[in-house]
């Protein structure tokens, strides 16, 4: 099975292809301005842009995952459409991600060294709120991986595997809001808390749905 199915593959490429440019783009500007505290600058803003991109687009993910089990759009018959746009969203989430985490590695204000980035604890800066960001880009990666390997898995399998979704939107959430140097503010804290109540209310939508088929089933 192909990572990327053939529709994908053209705006995929170009999206790493921007983002490389774009890369290539501020590592030449910052070579060519010797100023520490605008290079930093620099960084700490990519790293909250790209953070926040990195969020929305999980949200995306996750919203259109919950409501397509909850068959909410079978009845306009957009599930292949939604099923469509869940996958590319999903990865697209990687190279903002990466994005991510080159900033806060360069960001000299608040020092994240490598091992701060990828085990969980070994942050001095909001140490709780850090480490669950780092568990859950491990999940993310789990799940991204498993989704390709489907076919191999099983459908029993792999829809165990991904009930980690839940729990893991929750945790990129918590991450955000309580790690994030803008949660301070309105706005910041409105692109946390309206994705977080729409995954919630659908979550539990399709709780109560697959109760009521349930009794229906068994009455």
């Amino acid at each position: 099975m192909d990572i990327l199915r053939e529709e994908q593959r053209t705006p995929a490429w170009v999206t790493w292809t921007v983002l490389a440019g774009f890369l290539a783009i501020l590592y030449t500007v910052n070579r060519m301005t010797g100023d520490p505290a605008t290079i930093n600058a620099r960084f700490w803003l990519l790293e909250r842009a790209s953070g926040f991109v990195a969020y929305e687009l999980l949200s995306l993910t996750a919203i259109l995952g919950v409501s397509m089990t909850s068959r909410i759009w079978d009845r306009w018959r957009l599930r292949k459409l939604v099923n469509d746009v869940h996958q590319y969203a999903s990865l697209l989430v990687w190279p903002f991600l990466m994005l991510h985490l080159w900033g806060l590695y360069n960001d000299k204000s608040v020092p994240f060294s490598a091992r701060a980035l990828f085990v969980p604890f070994q942050s001095s800066y909001r140490p709780l709120p850090v480490a669950i960001g780092v568990i859950c880009l491990y999940l993310i990666f789990v799940i991204s991986l498993t989704s390709y390997a489907r076919p191999w898995l099983g459908a029993k399998l792999w829809h165990a595997i991904h009930y980690i979704s839940f729990p893991l939107f929750l945790g990129v959430s918590l991450h955000g809001f309580f790690s994030g140097t803008d949660s301070l503010h309105l706005w910041a804290r409105t692109m946390y808390a309206v994705p977080l109540t729409i995954f919630l209310v659908i979550s539990l939508y399709r709780l109560l749905a697959a109760r009521e088929r349930r009794a229906i089933q068994h009455g």
